[in-house]
C-alpha cells in the first residue's frame, strides 16, 4: 500500500520552512520574488526547501519505496533527506548506506527509493530541496509524493485499539459533585477518581437551594481544589459542576476484571465476517522506482459487534457515562484506525438492560456496538511490467492485448489506483488465467 502527498487536492494541510515555497496551479514549486522587495511577479526563483507532514503508522512493517510526480525542467533539481524520529536528525543515502546529513548532503529520488527499504523505523518525515536553473527562470514543480510501504496487522487487534483510542480522547463525562462544608471556607477540594479537564459552575446549595448563583471561581488542577468567590458556613452543602474523563480498558468477555472505577472498559469483539464483495478481486499499485506493478487482494468488510461496559460506584456517574458515549457515537459515527488510518463505522449505538453489580459495590451500563471496517489482506505479488497481464483494467485504463508489452509510465498515466476494475483471479505472480 502507499501514501499520498497530494499537493493538488489539500493545499492547507502542508506546511513550510522557507516563503518562497508556495502551492500554485496544481502543484508546489519555488515563487518568484525580488530579493530587496519581497515578492514581485517578475522576480526570481530562490532555492528553498520543504517538510513534509509526519507519516507513521503502528503496523509499518517497512518502507518499500518512494515515487513523485513532478515536471523537472532541465537546469533544475529536486533534493530529498529523510528522518524516522520527526526531524530531530535527518539523513541522505549516498548509494550504500544512510548517512546523517549535512547543509549539502542531497539525496535523489532513485537513491532514496533504493534505500528506503532498509531505513527502519515506523514513521517517516521527507524534506524536499527545489532547486531552479541557474538563470532563475524554470522551477521544479511537484504534483505528488508516493511513499509505499507494507504493513501487518490484526483486524481486531486494530479494531479494540481504535476504539480505545476515539473513545479516551473525544469522551466528556459533564458530573455533578457534592459535599457539606466540614468548616467555613472559601474552597473545596474534589475528593474523587475523575480527571478533570474543567469546572463550570459553583453552588452553595443550602443558602442558595434555586442555584440562582454561581459562586466559582478558579479551579487548581495540581492540588484539585476549586475556589468560591466567597466564604461558606459550616455544614453548607457545595456542588461543583464539571466536565471530567475516566481510565478506559481493554477486557474479554471471560476475564472482566475492574481494577479503577469509574471507568469504560471495551471488551473484545465477537465477530463474524460478511463478505459484501467477492474475494478473488485484486488492487493494482504503480511501483515505479522497483520497476513493477505492486498487486494483492481488495479489502474485506468485517461487521463486529462490540460491548462497552461503563462501570462507576453510583448509578449516576455510570448513566453520566454511557450519556457521554451515546454523544460521540451517535452523532459521528465514524473513528480512526490507528493501524493504517481508514475509517471505522459504528453502524449501530443501543443502550442494553443494566447490568448492575449492587453486590459488589458496582454500577454496570451496558452499551452494544456494530461496527463495519475493511480487513486488509497483506498479500502482494510483483507483477513485471513486461508480463502479459491479459485483458485487464486497472483503473480506468486497459493495459492491453493478451501479449503486448506492458509499460509502468502507461500505467501511472490517467489511472486512478483507489478503485480499480478487475475480474480475473491470477494463478501465478504476474499471469492472470481468462
Amino acid at each position: 500500500m502507499y501514501h499520498t502527498f497530494n499537493f493538488t487536492s489539500h493545499q492547507d494541510e502542508y506546511t513550510f520552512d522557507d516563503q518562497y515555497v508556495f502551492l500554485s496551479n496544481g502543484g508546489c514549486r519555488l515563487r518568484s520574488h525580488d530579493q530587496d522587495m519581497n515578492y514581485v511577479p517578475s522576480g526570481i526563483f530562490e532555492e528553498s526547501t520543504i517538510e513534509l507532514p509526519n507519516m507513521e503508522g503502528t503496523a509499518v512493517r517497512e518502507f518499500t519505496g518512494l515515487f513523485i510526480e513532478a515536471i523537472i525542467p532541465d537546469g533544475t533539481a529536486l533534493g530529498y533527506q529523510v528522518s524516522i524520529d520527526d526531524g530531530t536528525t535527518w539523513q541522505w543515502y549516498d548509494g550504500s548506506t544512510w548517512q546523517v546529513a549535512g547543509a549539502a548532503d542531497w539525496s535523489t529520488i532513485t537513491q532514496i527509493d533504493a534505500g528506503i527499504g532498509t531505513l527502519g523505523g515506523r514513521q517517516l518525515k521527507v524534506k524536499i530541496r527545489l532547486t531552479p536553473d541557474s538563470l532563475e527562470v524554470y522551477t521544479p514543480h511537484i504534483y505528488r509524493i508516493h511513499v509505499f510501504y507494507e504493513a501487518v496487522w490484526s483486524y481486531f487487534e486494530d479494531l479494540k485499539r481504535s476504539i480505545k483510542r476515539f473513545i479516551d480522547t473525544t469522551s466528556v463525562n459533564h458530573l455533578v459533585w457534592a459535599q457539606a462544608m466540614g468548616s467555613a471556607g472559601s474552597s473545596v477540594i474534589l475528593d474523587n477518581s475523575w480527571q478533570i479537564l474543567g469546572v463550570g459552575a459553583v453552588y452553595n446549595v443550602t443558602a442558595d437551594p434555586g442555584r440562582l448563583t454561581n459562586i466559582f471561581s478558579a479551579y487548581d488542577s495540581g492540588t484539585r481544589t476549586v475556589t468560591l468567590t466567597g466564604a461558606a458556613a459550616a455544614g453548607d452543602v457545595i456542588e461543583v459542576h464539571y466536565t471530567g474523563r475516566c481510565n478506559v480498558f481493554l477486557a474479554a468477555d471471560e476475564d472482566l476484571q475492574i481494577s479503577e472505577v469509574p471507568s469504560i472498559v471495551v471488551v473484545l469483539p465477537r465477530a463474524r465476517e460478511d463478505k459484501y464483495a467477492p474475494k478473488n478481486l485484486f488492487e493494482y499499485e504503480p511501483l515505479r522506482g522497483k520497476g513493477v506493478v505492486r498487486r494483492r487482494e481488495r479489502p474485506i468488510p468485517t461487521l463486529s459487534t462490540m460491548m462497552i461496559y461503563a462501570v462507576a460506584s453510583t448509578d449516576v456517574e455510570a448513566l453520566a457515562i454511557q450519556d457521554s458515549l451515546a454523544e460521540i457515537f451517535e452523532p459521528e459515527p465514524t473513528f480512526k484506525s490507528v493501524a493504517v488510518g481508514e475509517d471505522f463505522f459504528c453502524l449501530t449505538y443501543e443502550p442494553l438492560i443494566d447490568n448492575d453489580m449492587v453486590s459488589t459495590g458496582l454500577h454496570v451500563k451496558t452499551t452494544q456496538l456494530l461496527v463495519l471496517g475493511n480487513k486488509e489482506l497483506r498479500a502482494y505479488s510483483d507483477l513485471q511490467p513486461a508480463t502479459v497481464i491479459g485483458e485487464e483494467y486497472v483503473g480506468a485504463a486497459q493495459v492491453g492485448e493478451p501479449g503486448d508489452p506492458i509499460s509502468v509510465e502507461s500505467l501511472v498515466s490517467g489511472t486512478t489506483w483507489l478503485n480499480p476494475i478487475c475480474s480475473t483471479l491470477p494463478s501465478e505472480k504476474g499471469d492472470i488465467d481468462e
